[in-house]
Parts: structure tokens; sequence; C-alpha cells
């Protein structure tokens, strides 16, 4: 059995760098994407159905835990809805849980959580994404890290809604760190890691291939998708003030009250989703053993 701080720690030390100082090949600095985004230059994905996520936890851990659940240890406290204070991990250094559990909408920016910036092999996992998922870059603050297109899942993330996952080695990192500070970024996908990485001279590293499929996921969340940014869960300055009519617990529950049905959240719970209970009971029945890395390749 899991500890509680194996649950629910990011994988050990993240280091993430900031990406609001790059100028390589054209890239826009997050103040940029967020104006871009403010002012419609830039699609704000309104529809996104697909996540995904890094972890060092294997498939077998998370079905074990029934899912992924939110991040950082400590007592709840107001700061831990507050999506900037996510963003920064601020729960990691002041002690308090994180009502959220992160998610990317691309790709490419997954690879550093998987590695632990290249420390360590891993897994990338594709969810679906299901309306208690926040559009972060959407959310109306400047953020140190807007590459990372963000999708923050309140409550967790339930293993049922888990598509497939590929194991991604360490070698992937400095690949991944490459592109990932390039306009085209985190295009990058996973059918064309190996070629996206021969391109900068990585060519003798073995890639995953194809994803594996979960064979627990349910179609039920194909009629979904995520929400959209929540500005009054912001938790930066200005937004505390524009939307200061509630407490971010308020803002929180309200939201979860609209979009937590999807993943079957109980507000006795608040703001968790359940993962306990929802885990499978009996033994995995998928066509390869669940750890398994070989059908990626």
């Amino acid at each position: 059995m899991l500890s509680p701080v194996e649950a629910r720690a990011l994988p050990g030390g993240l280091l993430r760098e900031p990406l609001i100082a790059r100028d390589i090949s054209g890239s826009k600095s997050a103040a940029q994407i967020l104006q871009r985004r403010q002012s419609g230059d830039e699609p704000a994905n309104s529809v996104v159905t697909i996540v995904y996520r890094g972890d060092t936890r294997s498939p077998e851990q998370l079905r074990q835990l029934g899912g992924f659940p939110t991040e950082f240890e400590g007592p709840l406290r107001n700061e831990s809805y507050s999506l900037i204070a996510h963003h920064e991990a601020q729960g990691e250094g002041e002690k308090f849980q994180s009502a959220y559990t992160s998610t990317a909408r691309l790709f490419g920016s997954t690879v550093y959580f998987a590695t632990d910036a290249g420390k360590q092999d891993g897994w990338v996992y594709k969810i679906h994404a299901t309306p208690n998922m926040i559009d972060m870059n959407d959310s109306g603050f400047l953020q140190k890290y807007a590459r990372e297109s963000e999708f923050s899942a309140m409550g967790g993330v339930r293993w049922d809604q888990i598509q497939g996952w590929v194991p991604m080695p360490r070698k992937a990192y400095p690949a991944a760190r490459i592109l990932q500070i390039q306009e085209e970024t985190a295009r990058l996908r996973l059918e064309t890691l190996a070629s996206e990485a021969a391109d900068v001279g990585i060519k003798n590293a073995t890639w995953p291939r194809t994803w594996i499929d979960n064979v627990e996921y349910n179609q039920k969340y194909e009629q979904y998708n995520a929400s959209k940014g929540q500005p009054q869960l912001a938790g930066d300055a200005a937004n505390l003030e524009k939307h200061g009519d509630k407490t971010l617990e308020e803002h929180a529950r309200d939201f979860m009250r609209q979009n937590g049905a999807a993943v079957g959240w109980d507000e006795r719970y608040f703001p968790f989703i359940s993962l306990a209970a929802t885990a499978p009971a009996g033994p995995w029945k998928g066509p390869f053993a669940l750890n398994s890395e070989k059908p990626a390749y």
C-alpha cells in the first residue's frame, strides 16, 4: 500500500524551468501568450477532449490508488483552491494540500514530469478530459510556466478516464527539453518523438511508438470535455479583488457543483473525488501485464 505522501506528491524535487524569459526560434513569452489569449489571436481551445500527464508512478500504482490524487501534503486552506498557488507549487514549500491534479493539453510538456527532469524512467498517460479540468492558461493571470499548457483537474483524475499510457525513458528528456523551448515545442507528439529527437541530434535512444490501451477505460467519458478558464479561482491579487464576493473555497465549491457530476463527485468529500472507492477491485484483465513496456515498442 502506498503512503499518503507517495499517493499525492509530485515526482521528487521537481524544479521546473520558468519559460517566460525564453526567446528561442520565435518563442512567445507567457505575457504574450496571455495577451494573445485575451485578445482572441490565439485560440483558447474551447473544446479539449484529451489531456496528458507525465508521472513517475506506474500504471499498477495508479490503478491501486484509483487514479491521480491531488498534489502536495498538508491541511486544506483557502490557497489550496488557488490556481496560481498550484501552478507555483506553493503547497510543496508551505505544506498545504492542493485541490488540483496537473494535466497538460500538449504531450510534449509532460516528458519533464514523466522522467523527473531526466533522472529516471517514467510514464506518460493519455486521459479523457472532463469538466472538472480547468484551462489554466485561460484563467487570467500571468504564469511562469505557460508552455506546460496545464489543465488543472479539481479533485483528481479517475483511473477509468485514463485511456492509455506509454513508458517514457529518461533519455527522452534532453530532446523534449530542446524541442519544448521552440515555437513548435509541445506540438511534439508520441508519433513523431523519434524523428523530432533525431532532428536535434539525439538518435541512439529507444523511443515508445504507440499507446498501450487501458482496458478499464470507461467510454462514458467520450461525451465530455474540459472547462474553460476560471479567473475566479486564479488567486492572484487582481482576480481576488475582482471576485472577492466569495472565498476561493466557495468559488471552488460552486465550480464542482456545476462540473463534478461527470467524475462522480460527492460534495461530502469536497473538493476530492473519492478515488479509492472507484479503484478496480478485481485482477487486471488486459492482454499484457499491467506494467509491461513491450507493447509500446
